[in-house]
């Protein structure tokens, strides 16, 4: 575990359980407990503790616990996406899941298996109820999250997001899996001109985010290298008429090119496959 990657709001709160996981029915559960050794439940905050005691009993078990988990309460303010068996052996994420979290943009890390994604964000769920559509849960009471600390992509701070909550409850991104039409598909020539190209992109209606995006400043996003990427991404898509090599090439000559994007394969095509699904 990396509990260090935890944020520290989470950790002053009362909300802590240790976890065992445990053969039942033929699969592996991750059964919650108490400090006295007894089954905690996610429902009774006198079964709950402090991180610094839960990780002390952790430490000290001599392997006696798996972990440390986060237990969501009523009216706490945060609540939980669990996004199911979405990453495959080779560590690549299903395109409708890297949706969500650069919706998002919250805390995200990957579960202790590392097939599953844990999102964490500031909000609730009006009915007070939790909801589950295939491989998505959502919930902001009752349930726990077995916190392992490796953060998935950048590490991002909790962040309040109740507008996305909303639509995700209303039914708006279930659909998920649907085939789209391709975004940029080309109806001019573009400019052949690197020089030229980049020049009616910083001189267009929104050219001041693309000139500030292509010095590598991404203080219109946060500070979120990962949304910043999208976003200039999607402008060369747009000015180089949907061709992906171009686009790819005039990345590299930005301010937002690092070793990530030269070195991880699987992260351009995530970049790229979010755009071509709008």
């Amino acid at each position: 575990m990396a509990l260090e990657n935890i944020p520290f709001e989470l950790k002053t709160l009362h909300q802590w359980v240790l976890w065992r996981a445990e053969p039942r029915d033929g699969r592996v559960s991750k059964v919650p407990y108490r400090m006295d050794g007894r089954r905690a439940s996610s429902t009774h905050p006198d079964n709950w503790t402090s991180f610094d005691a839960a990780y002390q009993k952790y430490a000290s078990g001599q392997g006696q616990y798996s972990g440390l988990g986060f237990v969501f309460r009523a009216d706490g303010g945060f609540v939980g996406i669990d996004l199911d068996h979405v990453i495959n052996e080779n560590g690549v994420i299903e395109p409708w899941a890297e949706r969500f979290v650069l919706a998002f943009n919250s805390y995200t890390e990957t579960s202790v298996s590392g097939r599953e994604l844990h999102i964490l964000c500031r909000g609730s769920i009006p009915d007070g109820k939790g909801h589950r559509h295939d491989r998505m849960e959502i919930y902001d009471r009752g349930r726990y999250f077995t916190m392992s600390g490796y953060i998935y992509g950048e590490l991002r701070p909790l962040r309040d997001t109740q507008p996305e909550i909303d639509r995700l409850l209303a039914g708006e991104w279930m659909k998920r899996d649907e085939p789209k039409a391709q975004k940029y598909t080309p109806s001019v020539s573009a400019c052949p001109d690197d020089h030229k190209l980049l020049h009616q992109a910083a001189s267009a209606k929104n050219g001041y985010k693309f000139a500030r995006l292509w010095q590598g400043d991404t203080s219109d996003y946060g500070g979120d290298d990962s949304r910043a990427d999208i976003a200039l991404l999607s402008m060369l898509m747009f000015w180089t008429n949907g061709n992906e090599a171009r686009a790819d090439a005039l990345f590299r000559q930005s301010g937002l090119n690092r070793p990530k994007w030269e070195r991880r394969e699987d992260y351009r095509k995530r970049c790229f496959g979010f755009l071509a699904r709008g």
